[in-house]
């Protein structure tokens, strides 16, 4: 690394590039952030965000939250610009009259977001800058299945090494671009990071990748908190000022498109190399505790009937024994290792097991589902909600040794007591019974609960449907049977993741011009013993 090849968040040379239409999937879904405190035009931040529904945006806390400089910390107005329509806009301070107005009407912090500094210390805001905002129309305008989709970790530590990049509108000042395509980034300019074919590693030149997942600060007692949604980049992925908020994507194994997996929210003040660290700048991850918020979110403004149409979600599992419950939305639910509880929820869901015994979930009795074979030798079978509520959808199961049915998401495993199994990938030996009854341990004779395929008529799929792998095979979990399906024979013929990091905000204060100027990126703190963080330390 070259010592002297280092600008607050820029890293080893700037690795971003423009994004040559940002009218494309998925840069149509970013969009430009203008909030104004105190209904005062000269009290402005930009910043960036992505839209998951029409009329929802994720962004950094901090873009829309600011106690070290206003009375109120809340914005008392906030635009959202779609990258396709920022080029319209003739200023990214609101109140122009020949501009649209501001368009947000509700801001969810999410995790009780807080950069008062009387309370917290160190890097801990990191770890909550997340909001998520409503506006009041369809700044795109995007169809819903034209917005991006969102990945959440199980266990945290599951996002490090994979590739990402990240796409916003940065303000530092710079000229960027090539011989066809130049530009002053002034906050209207949509960007990329890194630029395709810029990346460091020569293996994957297209992306860069996360290289930290947590860390540790010290609380208001000086005791140490571990903060397990921090995530650290690779040196490609470069930050200024105007690109907090910015989604950062990443498409999993076995996908062609890509999903947030978090945010951007800080960049480097220090050269890496100083503080003898081998990552730069910072982000947040979409853990599932935020990702459970977000779709509360979602249902109550209204989306609860829409989760088919918005674009598929995923959860990934960890390499424990993990009980994923899906939301209304649909899902690609992977259960990574361990043995696992999958249920799909609402919405048309995708259930993939691992490396353990997998069980799919459903709510109500057996004779209301439709059970279709997709591929018998491999084990991929269709189960629908055709009866009853009919509120689970159509789930894809590969790679499941059995469905429950009668599965209440209101008791623990150890409780439910109204269960039966249907075998799937797995022939019901005396082992698997023992493995049942150590999992339901309220349930006796499981073996009198296990379906015989008599119970239902399932009928061949015509077709058989592109599947993929797990993302993650465990090879210290316990081997499951292999999946050269024993009930082949039965079926047939039937109808079947502490140093000294300094860290600040990417966000930017225009506080006295009109339009944006070219500003270099802030510093908002004085660094504390361990960490700068974006808001003043208390002693």
């Amino acid at each position: 690394m070259d010592n002297n090849n280092f600008t607050i968040g820029i890293i080893e040379g700037d690795s971003r590039g423009i994004v040559p239409a940002s009218d494309v999937f998925p840069f149509s879904s970013v969009v430009t952030l203008d909030a104004q405190f105190e209904n005062n035009r000269n009290s402005n931040v930009v910043g960036t965000g992505v839209m998951i529904t029409p009329n929802h945006v994720l962004t950094a806390g901090h873009v829309v939250y600011n106690p070290r400089r206003f009375n109120n910390p809340i914005p008392t107005a906030v635009r959202a610009t779609p990258s396709a329509l920022q080029g319209e806009l003739n200023s990214r301070v609101i109140g122009n009259e020949l501009d649209p107005s501001a368009n947000v009407n509700g801001i969810n912090y999410l995790l009780d977001f807080d950069q008062v500094s009387g309370t917290v210390r160190g890097l801990t805001p990191f770890d909550r800058d997340i909001a998520l905002l409503t506006t009041n129309d369809n700044p795109a305008p995007l169809a819903p299945d034209e917005v991006v989709g969102i990945v959440t970790f199980v266990d945290p530590q599951s996002a490090l090494g994979l590739g990402v990049s990240s796409a916003g509108f940065p303000s530092d000042g710079r000229t960027i671009g090539d011989n066809s395509t130049m530009a002053r980034l002034n906050g209207r300019t949509l960007v990329q990071s890194p630029k395709p074919g810029l990346g460091l590693d020569p293996q994957n030149p297209d992306t860069g990748s996360i290289r930290q997942v947590g860390d540790r600060t010290r609380g208001s007692n000086d005791e140490f908190i571990d903060l397990e949604r921090i995530i650290y980049f690779s040196f490609d992925i470069d930050v200024e000022g105007g690109q907090s908020g910015s989604p950062v994507w990443h498409i999993l194994q076995g996908d062609t498109t890509p999903r947030v997996l978090g945010l951007i929210t800080g960049s480097l003040t220090r050269n890496p190399m100083d503080l003898g660290i081998d990552f730069g700048n910072s982000g947040i991850l979409i853990t599932t505790d935020i990702y459970n918020n977000i779709t509360t979110q979602l249902e109550q403004d209204g989306w609860g009937e829409w989760g088919n149409v918005l674009p598929e979600n995923a959860i990934v599992g960890s390499n424990e024994n993990d009980l994923i419950i899906g939301s209304f939305r649909r899902e690609r639910i992977i259960g990574a290792g361990g043995e696992n509880l999958l249920f799909g929820g609402g919405g048309d869901d995708r259930l993939e097991g691992g490396a353990g015994i997998d069980l799919a979930l459903f709510a109500e009795p057996v004779e209301n589902y439709t059970i279709i074979i997709e591929d018998l030798e491999n084990g991929i079978f269709t189960i629908e909600h055709t009866g009853g509520s009919q509120t689970e959808g159509r789930n894809l199961l590969t790679n499941i040794e059995m469905a429950v049915f009668g599965y209440d998401i209101n008791l623990s495993a150890q409780e439910q007591n109204n269960l039966s199994f249907l075998p799937l990938n797995i022939e019901p030996n005396q082992d698997i019974l023992t493995n049942l009854s150590d999992r339901f341990p309220s349930i006796a004779n499981i073996n009198e609960l296990i379906l015989p395929r008599e119970i239902y008529q399932p009928t061949v799929a015509n077709t058989t449907p592109e599947t993929s792998d797990s993302l993650f095979h465990n090879n210290n979990s316990p081997p499951a049977p292999v999946h050269n399906n024993p009930f082949a024979s039965l079926f047939s013929g039937l109808t079947p993741r502490e140093d000294a990091i300094y860290l600040s905000s990417s966000g930017i204060d225009n506080t006295n011009h009109n339009p944006i100027p070219w500003l270099e990126s802030n510093s908002l703190v004085q660094p504390s013993p361990l960490h700068q963080s974006i808001f003043p330390q208390t002693t």
